[in-house]
């Protein structure tokens, strides 16, 4: 069966189907046989330090991962942390992500804070009981979050990816 989360390839092809498995919690799962799913709704948080260059590339990367959300029906919401950045990330951010015009937030520090700070401010910012951290270079992609949290949502404490890990996986 599909995951509830299927890949951006699946945009554009019967989404009457992938509604019709949604409606129910699942995407993908016979009625018959599945429970319904109540999704933990989830802040992503980016923290960005002079990453003008790539916002582009992230902003592509985050609609995929607010389609295939909306496809799951779990809510989710972009809290971006611009880290005082000097090379303009903040205002591609603004132009971008336009303050109420969708479910997203731009915050920007005065000045370079660190990676901490930053994670630190958005995740206070976050709006959302589940929080998911995501880098700006994409060194992953953003619906493995989608996956992390279909993980606490079935009884994990914790879940994270890292490439690291002997047993990890991107």
């Amino acid at each position: 069966s599909l995951s509830p989360y299927a890949s951006d390839s699946s945009i554009g092809q019967d989404d009457s189907r992938v509604e019709a498995e949604t409606s129910h919690g699942i995407a993908g799962c016979d009625r018959r046989r599945c429970r319904t799913v109540s999704w933990t709704p989830l802040s992503v948080v980016v923290p960005l330090y002079d990453e003008a260059p790539g916002v582009q590339a992230l902003a592509e990367a985050l609609e995929g991962l607010l389609r295939a959300a909306r496809r799951a029906g779990r809510e989710v919401e972009l809290v971006f942390v611009d880290d005082g950045s000097a090379d303009g990330t903040g205002d591609r951010l603004s132009a971008r992500f336009p303050p109420d015009a969708g479910p997203w937030r731009v915050i920007c520090h005065e000045r370079n804070l660190g990676l901490s700070a930053a994670l630190e401010t958005g995740s206070a910012a976050a709006r959302h009981p589940l929080i998911g951290w995501l880098g700006a270079d994409l060194t992953y992609d953003p619906l493995v979050l989608l996956e992390l949290a279909a993980a606490v949502d079935e009884g994990a404490d914790l879940a994270m990816a890292s490439c690291h890990h002997p047993e990890g996986r991107l």
